[in-house]
């Protein structure tokens, strides 16, 4: 019986026009995230590498999923990061009915990843999710449902705030 042997190659593409090379607040992640998935008519998971200096290394589409939801396993979240060596993921999807508030779904996934990504070693600062075409987004790690460099506490939200 003969092993097969695997090679793993990441495609390096032209950035957008943003020249972000550091990242120091969510906000500064959005108009990328909005590049990449922000227009999109079905949700869309995307992952942005980071290294430890907070460099970004790369952004990657993860998933594409239906109109109102994306299923994606964390295996699909950390296949790039851990290619390339990121010690820090953020993540972001897209709402295309343009409200931004996360769903109880959005909170439960974003638990997984956090702890997937705490046994790669790999944090999970924010998960962002954007409201097109409003413009909107919600920074899970603003609202304090992610604190500690990516150590998820879940607040379960029943009421959304305004």
């Amino acid at each position: 019986m003969s092993a097969h042997r695997l090679q793993l190659s990441i495609l390096r593409e032209p950035s957008s026009n943003y020249n972000v090379t550091q990242i120091h607040t969510p906000v500064e992640t959005v108009p990328i995230f909005f590049d990449e998935i922000g227009n999109r008519d079905r949700e869309c998971i995307c992952v942005m590498s980071l290294d430890n200096q907070m460099k970004v290394i790369g952004t990657e589409v993860a998933a594409i999923g239906a109109q109102n939801c994306a299923y994606v396993a964390p295996c699909d979240i950390f296949r790039v990061p851990v290619a390339v060596f990121a010690t820090k993921v953020i993540l972001c999807h897209n709402h295309p009915s343009g409200d931004p508030f996360p769903s109880s779904d959005d909170c439960k996934i974003t638990t997984q990843f956090c702890a997937a990504g705490e046994l790669l070693g790999i944090d999970v600062l924010d998960h962002i999710i954007l409201g097109w075409p409003e413009g909107k987004y919600t920074s899970m790690k603003e609202r304090g449902l992610i604190r500690n460099e990516g150590k998820l506490e879940i607040r379960w939200i029943d009421e959304k705030e305004n």
